[in-house]
C-alpha cells in the first residue's frame, strides 16, 4: 500500500506540474482606453472581478486579439489610485481575462515605461559598481560619467538627478545619497560590499590574535618591563 501511495503521489505531482505549465502562457497587451472609476466602485471591482461591470459592457468592441497574438484591452483605475486592472473581456460583461497593474501610468504611456526602465537599469549599474569597488562603504559617481550610458543629461536636469537619488536610497544596499553639483555620493551598508566584509574579517582576526591569552610565566623567571631604575 505504501509503494502504491508513493507512485500515485509521483503521478499527481507530475500532473500538477504539467497543468501549471499549460496555464502559464504569457501574452502581449496594449491599452486602448483608460476608465477611471469612483474609488468605492474600483475597490468593489478588485474584490469581485468576475461581477458584471457597466464600463466593461460599454467597451466590449475595443477588446480583441489581433493576428499577432496581441490583446487590445482597456485599463480600469480608481480615483486617487496608482494601481489598476488590465481587462480583456472576450465579449463578456466581466473581466474574463484580467491582470493587476501596480503602476497604471507606466503601462498607459510607453515612453514613461521606457524612461523608468532606463533609470532602473542605471541604478542597478551604479549599485553594482559601487558595492564591488568600494573599500570603505562610500563611492562617488560623477554626473558626466553617469550620463554617458544613458539617453538623458543629469547635469542639465537637476530634477532627474534628485529622482535618481531617491530611487537609489529606496534600495536596501544604499544608506545615504548626497547630490553634489557635479556628482552623486553614495554611502552603502557594509554588509553589501565584498571588500568591506573582507576588511571586517581581517580586523576581527587581528583583534582575536591580540587578545589571545599568553603562556603563564614561571615564578622566578619574570622579566622587568620599562626603563630600569637608576639612583640619582
Amino acid at each position: 500500500m505504501m509503494e502504491i501511495g508513493r507512485i500515485c503521489g509521483k503521478i499527481g505531482k507530475n500532473l500538477v506540474r504539467e497543468l501549471v505549465k499549460s496555464f502559464t502562457n504569457f501574452y502581449g497587451a496594449k491599452v486602448e482606453k483608460k476608465v477611471c472609476l469612483p474609488a468605492g466602485e474600483f475597490e468593489e471591482f478588485l474584490r469581485n472581478p468576475l461581477e458584471g461591470l457597466l464600463c466593461i459592457e460599454e467597451n466590449i468592441d475595443l477588446m480583441q486579439e489581433d493576428r499577432y497574438g496581441i490583446y487590445y484591452c482597456f485599463l480600469a483605475t480608481g480615483e486617487g489610485r496608482r494601481d489598476g486592472v488590465l481587462v480583456e473581456a472576450e465579449g463578456y460583461d466581466y473581466a474574463h481575462y484580467a491582470s493587476y497593474v501596480p503602476d497604471a501610468a507606466a503601462l498607459e504611456y510607453d515612453s514613461l515605461s521606457e524612461f523608468g526602465a532606463g533609470l532602473s537599469r542605471l541604478a542597478d549599474q551604479m549599485i553594482r559598481a559601487g558595492t564591488d569597488g568600494t573599500g570603505d562603504g562610500n563611492w562617488i559617481f560623477y554626473l558626466d560619467q553617469i550620463q554617458k550610458g544613458c539617453a538623458f543629461s543629469l547635469s542639465e536636469n537637476p530634477a532627474l538627478a534628485e529622482l535618481l537619488a531617491d530611487m537609489l536610497v529606496e534600495r536596501p544596499e544604499v544608506r545615504l545619497a548626497y547630490i553634489r553639483s557635479d556628482c552623486l555620493e553614495l554611502h552603502f551598508h557594509p554588509e553589501f560590499c565584498p571588500n568591506c566584509r573582507r576588511k571586517r574579517r581581517t580586523v576581527r582576526a587581528w583583534r582575536r590574535q591580540l587578545c589571545r591569552p599568553g603562556i603563564p610565566e614561571k615564578r622566578g623567571n619574570r622579566k622587568m618591563r620599562g626603563r630600569p631604575w637608576e639612583p640619582v
